[in-house]
């Protein structure tokens, strides 16, 4: 499950003469976001400026650079690669999304970009567990092999992080991002039980590798690659919520998607978090 990535203004507005130092930074840094998104590690965010920079601006110039960036922006924006969002907010308070540093122009699209995704951040926190993000904000200087940049200095207390390839796979620990989707749950699914011999049976569909059967007694061992194993008791038939608990720390699944797989057989569908 991927999280949302977000350009920058200087990874996204061509629409002046940038210099072949400033378009080989971002041919690179598009190089290898692409490659994230190849192997589907995140997803694209558009809305409603990366559109307008491509439809509404004529780019100037027509050299081998700028068409491999506008190659790389047609295919997200125009062409269905990306997670579209509209960050129409209406009447809640929002403020100008902080603006990473060296990202400013004379045409000031700049400040389009920072007012929609201040909007966007207000929609986004209503779909978020605790503080976390699961978008994040390409610096076009991380992605081009050198260190993460930062914001020019603002007073917001939230704002969406500027991330690197090694920031963005929300599936390892290092990752300062989290899923942008969701595993759907019919309501009413906590209060079901799971029994024993669904459970024996469904438990590959959370990742289980091997259950081994008891040699004595009653207890079943069931194993996770990489964490430690779920005992599985034939007499708690069936299983009490506390033991299914148990496998939120061993999968990383909720529980109710937990007691959703055990009985069904597979995982819930997956919905990105904003529908």
């Amino acid at each position: 499950m991927p999280a949302i990535i977000g350009l920058s203004p200087r990874l996204a507005d061509h629409t002046f003469p940038r210099d072949t130092h400033e378009l080989h930074l971002v041919v690179r840094a598009l190089g290898e976001l692409s490659k994230l998104v190849e192997n589907q590690t995140v997803r694209i965010l558009c809305t409603d400026f990366f559109i307008t920079l491509l439809t509404e601006f004529k780019w100037d110039g027509n050299g081998s650079l700028k068409n491999q960036i506008i190659t790389h922006l047609n295919l997200w924006f125009l062409h269905g690669k990306a997670v579209s969002v509209q960050a129409n907010i209406g009447a809640t308070p929002y403020r100008p999304h902080p603006i990473p540093k060296d990202c400013r122009t004379q045409q000031g699209l700049e400040e389009i970009w920072a007012d929609e995704l201040g909007r966007l951040l207000v929609l986004h926190d209503n779909y978020i567990h605790d503080n976390e993000y699961f978008i994040g904000i390409a610096c076009e200087k991380a992605f081009a092999g050198n260190s993460v940049g930062q914001y020019e200095p603002h007073t917001c207390i939230r704002f969406f992080p500027l991330v690197g390839p090694k920031d963005c796979d929300c599936n390892k620990s290092n990752s300062l991002l989290a899923n942008a989707f969701e595993y759907e749950v019919p309501a009413g699914y906590t209060q079901t039980e799971v029994s024993f011999e669904t459970a024996e049976k469904n438990c590959y569909a959370l990742g289980a590798s091997d259950v081994r059967e008891p040699k004595r007694g009653s207890h079943y061992k069931v194993k996770f690659p990489g964490a430690r194993s779920w005992t599985l008791d034939k007499n708690d038939d069936p299983i009490p919520e506390a033991y299914l608990k148990e496998l939120e720390q061993i999968t990383g699944f909720r529980l109710d998607t937990i007691i959703y797989t055990l009985r069904e057989g597979k995982l819930p569908p997956l919905r990105l978090r904003f529908d």
